[in-house]
């Protein structure tokens, strides 16, 4: 489906056209004193209401400022008799894009639907470098020239409205940080009224994707509540890939549990139609198409509204494997110069990265990082593609590119006050993975999704939770993180402590690898002929290659078991490339 989509023309005979508008309890709209607002997802701060309804009755009794800089999940268009006003909440959550072209204005919540509309499917390669090497393009471009995604929070005027609509002032800016927390009472008490400010406005029944302890806590404070709650989890047919207590924990709750069966016709599908749900590439775009898939299979048992743990490892300092980057990244620094560029030149060599593989990107990744100052270092230290890598692959390379290194700077100048662990978690939410699969989860489906560790209250808690007492970095152990979360879920009794202390697996573990080089190598090529550029002879061959290191590395140095980023960047680019059809 195209989501919303909505075109203005200053010809008086077209106006304001509505070519879609989406269905299901994700969309709501609302009218009144000659003013239409349409609206996909939800506010932070909305009540039991719909959001259209909130919306509208604070652009009412303020203007324009009682709708800008809102939190929350949400992307809305106003329709005035003259104009329209299009706005998003102020994190970018549900992002609204949009084409201008002489008069015409096209505005959507779909990417390729509005490059559609527009006429254009022309890809914007200047940013080509930096989106293959860290699968996102900062600032308000898309992967579409000349299609350009809101400012998040700020509201677009297009045309003329009425004077009694004009900018208040008034405008939800956030709590304040305050004093840090000084015992756990105070710590749990703060925690359970965050939780509270979440689940504001849900039904009785709900689903939640279950994975591991973030969304089993979900589980447990909704029962608790009083909802009826039943659980969705992935389901593999390889042994050990599957979430191991997933089942286990709705046992313990006593509430339903249901399994999503994943397979490569599923993750297929998925590609084929990732530009129609989802707004930008992905290296792990099967977690992005499996979350939809999931999110459908929910709707079609008549649920919703569904929650998931997104964002909590983010805000908690989970994540191990951030975590150890850092701590690594630290003691790496200490090797002599020389000795780190005898490495790297070792690890350029094309043939080394044919046989070793994967291993061979990340030594030559890590070496590279070293060279860098020290704040841009701790930023953004995975990479997809680099220089070695890009060259082996492309035949031509564009024109005119933007310099990756000189855009890391300036990305990396706001996290200069930051701790190296704050700076690296930072980091990692910028890319806007959780963002982009949460919009595109709900366009599939037509869910409210809600991930309630996205909530501004929740990121009020976090803020004044001490580091230390969220991960210890004292080693490379470095522990579960997200410790002040899991001691609040052990001394309220919500969960059992196997649950609560198990291993950290990555959302992304599944079999993927071994999909793309077996049943899907041929389908995935095919997707590759819409990429922008013509790859070279023997690239893709290297690309499906799965060398032994490469298997030993991904068995034994990965948690996730996957290390097919380029792969699935690739094909969900090149998706882009097509367009809609």
């Amino acid at each position: 489906m195209p989501g919303l989509l909505i075109v203005r023309s200053d010809s008086h005979h077209e106006g304001v056209r509505r070519l879609a508008l989406p269905t299901g309890p994700d969309f709501s709209s609302a009218q009144a004193s000659g003013v239409r607002l349409n609206c996909v997802g939800h506010c932070d701060i909305q009540g039991a209401g719909s959001a259209a309804e909130f919306l509208l009755q604070r652009l009412l009794d303020a203007g324009l400022g009682g709708v800008g800089n809102l939190s929350g999940a949400f992307a809305a268009v106003i329709e005035f008799p003259e104009g329209l006003v299009a706005v998003c909440d102020r994190a970018g959550n549900r992002p609204l894009y949009r084409h201008r072209a002489g008069r015409s204005v096209v505005i959507g919540t779909c990417l390729a639907a509005v490059a559609r509309e527009a006429g254009t499917n022309a890809l914007d390669r200047r940013w080509e470098d930096f989106l293959l090497s860290y699968e996102f393009i900062p600032g308000q471009d898309t992967v579409y020239q000349g299609v350009s995604s809101l400012m998040p929070g700020v509201p677009l005027v297009e045309g003329a409205m009425p004077c009694s609509f004009g900018d208040s002032g008034v405008a939800d800016s956030g709590d304040d940080a305050g004093d840090v927390f000084s015992g756990s009472l105070e710590v749990d008490t703060a925690l359970e009224q965050a939780f509270e400010s979440t689940f504001k406005g849900l039904p009785e029944r709900v689903a939640v994707l279950m994975g591991g302890f973030d969304s089993a806590l979900l589980a447990s404070l909704l029962v608790r509540r009083g909802h009826d709650v039943s659980t969705y989890t992935f389901r593999y047919q390889e042994p050990g890939f599957t979430q191991p207590l997933a089942a286990e924990v709705a046992d313990q709750l006593g509430i339903a549990h249901h399994w999503v069966d994943l397979t490569p016709d599923v993750l297929l599908r998925g590609l084929t139609d990732y530009a129609r749900h989802f707004g930008q590439p992905a290296g792990q775009a099967h977690y992005l198409v499996f979350t939809a898939h999931a999110c459908q299979q929910v709707a079609a048992d008549g649920i919703t509204h569904c929650l998931t743990g997104d964002g909590c490892d983010g805000l908690f300092l989970g994540y191990p494997t951030v975590a150890r980057r850092v701590h690594l990244l630290q003691l790496l620094a200490r090797l002599p110069s020389v000795l780190r560029r005898t490495v790297y030149a070792a690890c350029a060599n094309s043939r080394a990265e044919r046989m070793l593989g994967h291993p061979v990107r990340v030594l030559r990744n890590i070496m590279s990082l070293l060279e860098r100052d020290e704040i841009v270092r701790g930023y953004l230290a995975a990479r997809t593609f680099d220089p070695v890598s890009l060259r082996n692959l492309r035949r031509h390379a564009p024109a005119d590119v933007m310099d990756v290194e000189s855009v890391l700077a300036q990305l990396a100048e706001h996290t200069r006050s930051m701790t190296p662990l704050k700076r690296a978690y930072s980091a990692k939410s910028s890319v806007g993975l959780n963002r982009s699969k949460l919009a595109g989860a709900a366009a599939a489906s037509g869910l409210s999704i809600r991930a309630p560790f996205m909530h501004e209250a929740m990121a009020s808690v976090a803020a004044k939770v001490p580091e230390h007492l969220m991960r210890d970095q004292s080693s490379l152990r470095l522990g579960l993180g997200k410790a002040v979360l899991l001691d609040f879920c052990n001394r309220r009794g919500l969960l059992q402590p196997d649950v609560i202390y198990q291993e950290k697996r990555s959302p992304v573990h599944a079999p993927v690898d071994l999909w793309y080089r077996r049943e899907l190598r041929s389908s995935v090529q095919e997707l590759f002929l819409d990429l922008p550029f013509e790859c070279k002879p023997g690239a893709g061959a290297a690309l499906f290659g799965f060398p032994l290191a490469h298997r030993l590395y991904r068995r034994y140095a990965t948690i996730d078991k996957f290390t097919s980023q380029q792969l699935g960047l690739l094909a969900s680019y090149a998706r882009f490339g097509r367009g809609l059809d």
